[in-house]
């Protein structure tokens, strides 16, 4: 259960989001960033009762589309900036200009184009352009992979694959990894990299199946044994290293020791005096 500023419960901080007509990814990011929960909902959507939206003169429109035409901006624009935190006067009325074109993503990169951007990350333009358009900040607009896209990808080469799936494959790596890397905040590029894997010896080779192989050991067990904790070598080895004791552990042993050494000549001088 979640309260907005106003006291008012919801289910879920997705129910609140939806609520306030904000998509949650933007509230989170919002909220991550430190935002006040009342600014986090309210930055630049003033939208009022009967699906209104009002912009800072009070003129009423039925969409927020339709209040970025009448202001001659974009509608992605709009919503670009007020995704940013500017507050909804600038954001209507600040022109637009060649640098609106340029973009900048997470890592500070900048692109001439949101189209550039766009290749430059492996994604298809339209569905970044329908992302930031839904609130999605940045990172997460250029990283979510999309298995589902029907239009192909294209790889920082400019090659064209039928899927995200295809294009791993042609790289010669898991698309769960691809998934993981590109979630870190990866390019395109570094994502695709084909993984190579090291034992404890220091020799790196291709695939894991190689590598385990060579130790003969089955992957599906190896992974099984990752799963437990165990370090590369004892997947490898297939024995798990006793581990160290700790220096409290040490410390009680050794109390224990004198303990009972103690204990033994006390019985001891006991037994002379008998």
């Amino acid at each position: 259960m979640v309260r907005d500023h106003l006291g008012n419960e919801y289910a879920t901080r997705k129910e609140m989001a939806a609520a306030w007509h904000i998509s949650p990814v933007t509230l989170n990011t919002r909220l991550k960033r430190g935002w006040e929960l009342e600014k986090a909902l309210t930055t630049g959507l003033q939208q009022h009762q009967n699906g209104v939206w009002t912009d800072h003169c009070g003129n009423a429109y039925p969409s927020l589309k339709q209040m970025a035409r009448a202001y001659g901006i974009g509608y992605t624009t709009l919503r670009i900036r007020i995704s940013l935190g500017w507050e909804l006067e600038k954001a209507l009325t600040t022109p637009v200009t060649p640098a609106d074109k340029r973009m900048v993503d997470h890592n500070g990169n900048t692109y001439a184009s949101i189209a550039e951007m766009a290749r430059a990350w492996g994604v298809i333009e339209g569905t970044l352009r329908d992302r930031l358009a839904k609130g999605w900040d940045v990172k997460h607009a250029l990283t979510t992979p999309d298995g589902k896209k029907k239009n192909g990808v294209t790889d920082h080469r400019g090659n064209r694959y039928s899927s995200i799936q295809a294009m791993c494959k042609a790289y010669g790596i898991r698309y769960k990894t691809y998934s993981e890397r590109r979630r870190k905040g990866l390019s395109l590029e570094e994502a695709l990299k084909k993984e190579q894997f090291q034992d404890h010896k220091g020799k790196w080779y291709p695939s894991l199946a190689a590598m385990c192989s060579t130790y003969g050991v089955n992957v599906n067990t190896f992974y099984q044994r990752r799963r437990k904790k165990w370090n590369v070598e004892e997947c490898l080895l297939g024995r798990k290293k006793k581990s160290r004791p700790t220096k409290e552990q040490l410390i009680e042993h050794e109390i224990r020791k004198r303990g009972k050494l103690r204990k033994a000549n006390n019985e001891k001088e006991h037994g002379k005096h008998m």
